[in-house]
């Protein structure tokens, strides 16, 4: 039997399968005896009983005396009621959540100095840990990116990168030459292009989209195509070996890099 988009509702309110349905006849027929109520709901009326009980003992259901008939108690009032049992179960996570949250962990021997590579796929994953690496930059921030993405990363992350630049935070900013260096002016005319603690330099293409902070995180893209800021799968390490071929692939590239002003004097 098809469910009805009310049927999935009260499911998605707590409700079982079988309780929704049994209760939608009754809403839908009116009071009824249990071979109606079997009949529409398409349960069989051996596992009615059961269900009845169960919806009578929420108030969601009563029974009408002298027929042995059942009639529904108004949706709007059972709907309310689920919200309320919903509202207190969510509440009851959170609360299991923050207990968690802030539960003290002893730490593994050498936490520290752990070296991994994490591969992360989901977008407000990877947007929340480029929020905290940037936040937790405390001196130098090298980063390569494609025009596109580039012009994506700073407006969305603005407020973080001026807070790191306040704190004295050195960043080098790489990024693949505009096809319209013109129209380009425009967008790095912004107030905060032009901060001291921001150097920022132009290449003909980047080998990609990366963050390097404090010279032991690497923050990477594993794309470089046209996905949006975020959408493509994305590495953390703090791999040594890994950081070193990104920091000399920066370095190599920073020196043959151009100022804004040299772009514009070829």
């Amino acid at each position: 039997m098809v469910f009805t988009n009310r049927e999935y509702l009260l499911v998605s309110l707590g409700l079982t399968s079988s309780q929704a349905r049994v209760y939608m006849a009754l809403v839908r027929n009116g009071p009824s005896k249990v071979s109606s109520i079997s009949q529409s709901s398409g349960i069989h009326r051996a596992h009615l009983y059961e269900i009845l009980r169960s919806l009578e003992k929420a108030g969601f259901v009563e029974r009408t005396l002298g027929d042995g008939g059942f009639s529904a108690a108004p949706i709007k009032e059972s709907a309310l009621v689920l919200i309320k049992h919903k509202q207190k179960e969510i509440a009851e996570l959170e609360n299991q959540v923050s207990a968690i949250v802030e539960e003290p962990t002893k730490p593994t021997q050498n936490s520290e100095n752990k070296r991994e590579i994490l591969l992360i796929s989901n977008k407000n994953r990877t947007l929340n840990m480029v929020q905290k690496s940037l936040e937790s930059c405390k001196s130098n921030l090298d980063l390569m990116h494609t025009w596109r993405r580039f012009s994506q990363l700073w407006p969305y992350f603005s407020t973080t990168f001026t807070d790191a630049m306040s704190r004295k935070v050195v960043i080098r900013q790489i990024v693949e030459t505009p096809k319209d260096i013109f129209h380009a002016r425009k967008f790095l005319n912004h107030k905060i292009f032009r901060n001291k603690s921001l150097e920022l330099r132009f290449v003909p293409i980047t080998g990609g989209n990366f963050a390097i902070i404090d010279n032991n995180k690497l923050l990477l893209s594993t794309t470089s195509s046209h996905e949006n800021l975020g959408d493509a799968p994305f590495v953390y390490s703090n791999c040594e070996g890994l950081l070193g071929i990104f920091q000399n692939y920066f370095e190599i590239s920073w020196k043959s890099s151009l100022t804004l002003s040299q772009l514009h004097s070829e």
